[in-house]
């Protein structure tokens, strides 16, 4: 039989998980007393105090942290994305530690009907005036019923001070929403960041000042996967070019380019642009797209359209790795955003090969995507994307050298080896570069741009993905 201050001390035992289910914490207003997220200074203490579990020990699901380099008192946004197929329901705390001096707060959070700030050690609600601080879940974010994976958006401000790199320590609880300490799954993150590295610089004057590339060049296989709005425990994200990439300022149409990895049994995190389009190639794999509240198998050559506002994400059903490319463009003010009544999807293998106007015969295009106007391509659906398509090369074979002065282009060397055309090169009229599968180029406008392939007759032939959008030109 149980003392009254057993059965206190088993309450605040339950309360301090990350999210209580049984017990529950509306009434006191926030979800968890401080000191949960796995924070080494704090003891390393997260749900798994009183749900019962391991740490981490179920590869299904994971917490992710997303946050970028930070400058010194300026409001940022960390990103919290917790996954697992069959939890339905779902906590975190999160707090934020000095690198130099992990015992000591670093900056504040800002509280909302979706975040809880509270201090410690008291426990009580921010402003906590320099006390250590921890983001909580609240009532209304514990998301009971929802199927992950599931995000949060803590609001954070760094230390006014130059005060050097800074930690974030999270601990995650998806629930399977039984009322018990059982059958639960814990998990914990941390995530290091720096600030940035222009901060507190004088400004280059103009004999140091870099002069912007016309072309820029990646190679996928040696690319890192950076946390970026879809990434989860079982997902992963390159960036290529735009959003994630050091040189996103070049790109003004494309706001993102990339190759987003699902693992088997894993998923996407659901995401939303307002004013993105994006276009979205299968190239392995396949899965389940989620999208505007409907599902759609898709498989490898797959290629579908997704409207600004749009929420999706991809559960890989199956039992091997899903890759796709993932394309966004900015989309105009005053454009129409209506999205499609259905989802706009074919397979490469259903578009045929054909010539195109003023390319030789030596070159077979694919033509999958066009804007809302087009009669020739497969689907007719962007806004700022104008084209989309597979370039196929005879041995020796060429696209004739060419340069747009309403586009930008970009170029992902699927199969084979050439050499691309990339500037002018030292003639003014092409530079030609070495080139081979996993090569990715971006052009801007009016930077020449072509390929030479390089197969010869009994090799696979050369083929290239290529995508062309509008460049956002100021309107007067």
């Amino acid at each position: 039989m149980l003392s009254v201050g057993g059965l206190v001390g088993r309450f605040w035992s339950r309360l301090g998980c990350v999210l209580c289910v049984a017990v529950g914490c509306a009434g006191l207003g926030w979800g968890t007393p401080p000191g949960y997220s796995g924070a080494p200074a704090d003891g390393g203490r997260d749900c798994t105090a009183c749900h019962r579990g391991q740490v981490n020990s179920d590869r299904r699901g994971g917490l992710v942290i997303h946050a970028g380099s930070f400058q010194p008192g300026v409001r940022q946004k960390v990103l919290l994305t917790l996954s697992h197929p069959q939890a339905r329901r779902w906590g975190f705390q999160l707090t934020a530690r000095l690198a130099r001096d992990q015992a000591k707060q670093a900056g504040t959070f800002t509280g909302s009907p979706e975040v809880a700030v509270i201090c410690r050690p008291e426990g009580r609600k921010a402003p906590c005036q320099g006390a250590l601080e921890f983001a909580n879940h609240t009532a209304l974010s514990s998301y009971r019923g929802k199927p992950g994976p599931v995000s949060w958006q803590v609001e954070w401000t760094p230390p006014a001070a130059e005060a050097g790199e800074v930690i974030f320590y999270a601990a995650g609880l998806a629930a399977n929403n039984d009322g018990s300490a059982q059958g639960d799954w814990t998990y914990t993150a941390q995530l290091r960041v720096a600030p940035a590295a222009d901060f507190g610089k004088q400004q280059p004057g103009a004999e140091t000042r870099k002069v912007d590339p016309t072309w820029l060049r990646r190679r996928l296989p040696e690319l890192s996967a950076r946390p970026a709005e879809f990434t989860t425990a079982s997902c992963q994200y390159k960036p290529i070019f735009g959003a994630g990439d050091p040189d996103a300022r070049i790109c003004r149409s494309v706001s993102r380019f990339g190759e987003l990895v699902v693992q088997a049994g894993g998923a996407s995190a659901p995401v939303s642009f307002a004013r993105e389009e994006h276009a979205w190639v299968v190239l392995e794999g396949g899965g389940l797209l989620h999208h505007d509240g409907r599902e759609q198998p898709v498989r490898a050559g797959d290629f579908f359209y997704l409207a600004p506002g749009v929420r999706h994400w991809l559960e890989n059903d199956g039992k091997s790795a899903c890759r796709v490319i993932v394309m966004g463009f900015r989309v105009p003010a005053g454009a129409d955003l209506k999205p499609p009544e259905k989802l706009p999807l074919a397979n490469i293998e259903e578009v045929p090969k054909q010539v195109v106007g003023n390319h030789p015969p030596s070159t077979l295009y694919q033509l999958l995507m066009g804007d809302r106007r087009s009669t020739r391509d497969r689907i007719a659906a962007g806004i700022t994307l104008t084209s989309l398509f597979i370039m196929e090369f005879d041995p020796g074979g060429t696209n004739f050298p060419h340069h747009h002065e309403r586009e930008e282009e970009i170029y992902l060397v699927l199969d084979g080896h050439g050499e691309m055309v990339a500037g002018g090169g030292m003639d003014g009229i092409e530079g030609r570069h070495p080139a081979r599968a996993g090569d990715a180029y971006f052009f801007r406008l009016n930077c020449t741009v072509g390929f030479y392939a390089g197969n010869q007759a009994g090799e696979p032939k050369s083929r290239i993905l290529a995508v062309r959008s509008l460049f956002p030109f100021a309107v007067r």
